[in-house]
């Protein structure tokens, strides 16, 4: 966690940042196509399950001039559950994006899907936060996409809040420690070395277990090796923290009102998946488990007073 006042840092531009990143990237895609411009104007998105909300938070109301008619979730065996009101198991749109976590099983998943299509349609395929070789093989070994037409954007830190930035890898723990899978090393050094590049070089750095100091040994090795030019920092000091080293506090119950929304609904991304007839007790012909994404974060008034008050404090604020 880096420590610093919050005048001084300005975390919403790297949100900006990723976001033109994701709008040049859409952008790109519908001017590469060879197509008739009423069909590639509009375009179908796949996305990772567990990246939706991440994507949606950084991108916020998808930019008309992304050309995005539906957003959808890749799901095993099955690509049928739409975010927006049409859900087809083929979509009518001639260009399609897969938008993923580099893992073999999403690959595998995307391959199978086009070959269960059995359409010629114009494929595109975005890696988050990078390409791996692993992927780029198995993509090879099956010719389902030209080199041209799969990307990446590093979407690495991403700030939640003005004092909170998160990688968003919730399953980076677990495959560690089942899998010995060490991927997420590479992102956290990645990711502290972009905000580094942004907010100039930390000036102090410590690392409690033994994840957290292999990843600072592999930062001080890259400054030695890669010297930048002296600038001014804005971030004091920097402590790195493994999760092994407290797995107690995962269990507990935030006694809290954003605890009680999590419990209930489940809070991703600073987001959570409401009933819409929740949300809109007034309106009619709502469909069955229909839910609506909702915001979480300190731009709601409301919401930034109570979201750290107790249970018990409730009843007055609300009353």
């Amino acid at each position: 966690m880096a420590s610093s006042s919050q005048d001084s840092l300005n975390f919403t531009l790297l949100r900006e940042y990723f976001r033109k990143q994701f709008i040049d990237y859409f952008e790109k895609v519908s001017s590469a196509d060879a197509l008739p411009a009423q069909i590639k104007d509009q375009k179908s998105v796949y996305f990772d399950e567990n990246l939706l909300p991440v994507v949606g938070y950084v991108l916020g109301q998808n930019p008309p001039s992304c050309k995005i008619k539906q957003t959808l979730i890749l799901e095993p065996k099955a690509v049928s559950t739409a975010v927006t009101n049409s859900a087809q198991p083929l979509p009518g749109e001639q260009c399609i994006v897969f938008v993923l976590r580099p893992t073999l099983a999403n690959v595998r998943e995307v391959i199978s899907q086009m070959r269960r299509w059995k359409e010629e349609k114009s494929y595109h395929l975005l890696f988050i936060p990078r390409r791996t070789i692993e992927c780029d093989e198995l993509l090879e070994e099956e010719h389902k996409f030209r080199e041209d037409r799969v990307s990446q954007i590093a979407l690495d830190l991403i700030p939640l809040e003005d004092d909170i930035l998160s990688l968003e890898l919730p399953d980076s723990f677990s495959h560690q420690l089942l899998q010995d899978d060490d991927t997420y090393k590479v992102y956290v050094q990645n990711s502290i070395q972009r905000l580094e590049t942004v907010f100039g070089p930390i000036k102090y750095k410590y690392a409690k277990g033994d994840d957290s100091c292999q990843i600072l040994q592999r930062l001080h090795q890259h400054r030695h090796e890669d010297p930048q030019p002296n600038q001014d920092s804005e971030i004091d000091c920097m402590v790195l923290l493994d999760r092994t080293i407290d797995l107690v506090t995962p269990f507990c119950v935030a006694m809290n009102y954003e605890g009680l929304i999590d419990e209930v609904y489940g809070v991703q991304s600073c987001t959570a998946h409401v009933d819409s007839k929740i949300l809109h007790p007034d309106k009619k012909d709502i469909p069955k488990h229909q839910t609506d994404l909702v915001q979480l974060n300190n731009n709601d008034e409301i919401f930034a007073e109570v979201r750290n008050k107790h249970f018990d404090c409730l009843q007055k604020i609300f009353s």
